[in-house]
């Protein structure tokens, strides 16, 4: 990078130094001049000289400066319009961008309006609904001017649900939406995306990733948020932050957040090769996994027809991407390979490169725990406990907590029987949640390959004495010396092909 010359780095100093001071008050337009009351040396005339100087380090600094933007609300957005068209240099910004961060701003009516006073909460959501959309339809439509020569960028939709302290949300137990129930308890507009409204808006080609990060409080139902692939036909790749987190006690708000999920990964097409789901740290978990499996307080995401549903659509979306990662969720061996398929309708996975599932609840299928205490735990050391040690890392010092390696080696046996029918997989891995830290423990599971070798490298790392059986051993296609290596040190280097179909 070409560095300023010294004396107008000088001349920089010297005007902060002495407009920044508190007892001077802001500069004054001088009469007929196109600049502040600025000293004389920094006067255009004055700086003519440094002019080749200077726009060969614009020429530098701008694409770093508009690599990333940040937008919030549609005045933001027109500044862009105006930044981006013009002249050659400025037209030339249009390709230095690569991600947008955008965050919409509104501005809710005043406490008179109608609105509060009416018996629903559907007046509001669509006058939240227009304007969110109208806010959309500005952005949108100066990305769609971009056309397809730009090489592609990032939006990433930051929302900012505005705050209802004084709206007094309708709400019925048994019939109100998910929209009702968030904006019952958080007081604050979840965004919801609606087809009549996102089909007047332009279908901008140059966006071809997207991120959704949102917070306990700032969330998008993602039910919704599919239709957004109607507008974006050339995204490939999908980052979804689902941070919307409600007490347990708030129904069956969780099972309704995973529909959410699984609705959302129904519209995903096929033009996306790569996706990221993770959802809020404490939703599909709790501190105390011992004390609630002996008060029987489980809970199963499994249907009446003994199917995870999210893990199923997990998988049949699995087959046609080359990179899936999912984080703090809840997941089943139906993800890798579904007990119903049999080696004449085996699943085939021609694409994928990386499959990563990282911070797993230990939990079964069921809602029971993967984790168990020796000797059992009873009633009366679960009371004693909580009063003795109420954080949940320091309970049980004085039983040892062990994996149960029968039910962990379902995952591992479904893992291995599934990567020998990746022809292109790279790297496979699976880790544990430490449910007393909320961090990734070292209970994993790592497969790595280089696509240039036939070799791989297999390691499992356990902190709860996991061990494996001969099933997970076999599953993974391991023989002879390799596998008694691999059932002591469980690491092992072995070789590996998969032939393509």
């Amino acid at each position: 990078m070409k560095l300023l010359p010294s004396e107008i780095i000088s001349l920089i100093v010297n005007y902060l130094r002495e407009h920044t001071s508190t007892d001077k008050l802001l500069p004054k337009l001088v009469p007929g001049a196109s600049y502040y009351d600025v000293p004389q040396a920094w006067r255009s005339q004055n700086l003519a000289r440094y002019s080749i100087v200077s726009r060969q380090w614009q020429g530098i600094m701008e694409p770093i400066i508009w690599k990333r933007i940040f937008i919030r609300g549609h005045f933001c957005v027109l500044k862009l319009s105006r930044f981006t068209t013009g002249n050659d240099m400025r037209r030339a910004r249009v390709n230095y961008v690569r991600h947008i961060v955008w965050r919409p701003y509104i501005v809710l009516p005043k406490g008179t309006d109608y609105m509060y006073r009416a018996n629903t909460n559907e007046y509001l959501y669509e006058w939240y609904d227009q304007e969110y959309h109208k806010a959309l339809g500005f952005l949108f439509l100066v990305l769609h001017t971009w056309g397809e020569q730009h090489p592609g960028l990032e939006l990433v939709f930051c929302d900012n649900n505005p705050y209802c302290g004084t709206f007094n949300p309708r709400y019925s137990e048994y019939t109100s939406s998910l929209r009702d129930i968030l904006f019952k308890h958080r007081k604050s507009l979840p965004t919801c995306l609606k087809a009549k409204h996102l089909e007047p808006l332009p279908s901008p080609v140059c966006v071809t990733s997207i991120a959704v990060k949102g917070t306990w409080l700032n969330a998008v139902l993602l039910s919704s948020f599919g239709l957004i692939f109607e507008r974006l036909p050339k995204v490939k790749h999908v980052l979804l932050q689902d941070f919307i987190w409600m007490p347990p006690s708030v129904g069956d708000i969780r099972r309704l957040l995973r529909q959410e999920m699984i609705d959302f990964i129904r519209c995903v097409p096929s033009s996306v090769e790569s996706l990221e789901l993770s959802v809020m740290t404490k939703r599909e978990w709790t501190h105390f996994i011992h004390e609630d499996e002996l008060n029987g307080l489980r809970l199963t995401y499994v249907g009446l027809n003994e199917m995870d549903y999210l893990s199923t659509r997990l998988h049949n979306l699995s087959m046609r991407l080359q990179s899936l990662t999912l984080s703090h969720m809840r997941i089943s061996k139906a993800l890798f390979w579904p007990s119903a398929e049999n080696s004449t309708n085996a699943p085939y996975w021609p694409r994928l490169e990386r499959l990563r599932v990282l911070n797993v609840p230990p939990y079964n299928e069921d809602g029971s725990p993967l984790l168990g205490l020796d000797p059992p735990l009873t009633p009366e050391a679960a009371r004693r406990e909580s009063l003795v040690n109420p954080p949940p890392k320091d309970r049980f010092s004085d039983r040892r907590e062990y994996i149960k390696s029968a039910d962990l080696g379902i995952l591992y046996r479904a893992m291995g029987t599934a990567a020998q029918r990746m022809p292109r997989l790279q790297i496979m891995g699976l880790s544990l949640l430490n449910y007393r830290t909320g961090e990734e423990s070292n209970e994993t599971l790592e497969f790595s390959r280089d696509k240039s070798a036939r070799i791989a490298h297999l390691r499992i790392n356990t902190q709860w004495g996991y061990r494996p059986g001969m099933e997970v051993i076999s599953a993974w296609g391991l023989e002879g010396a390799v596998a008694e290596e691999f059932y002591h040190t469980m690491d092992v280097v072995l070789p590996w092909y998969v032939e393509a179909q």
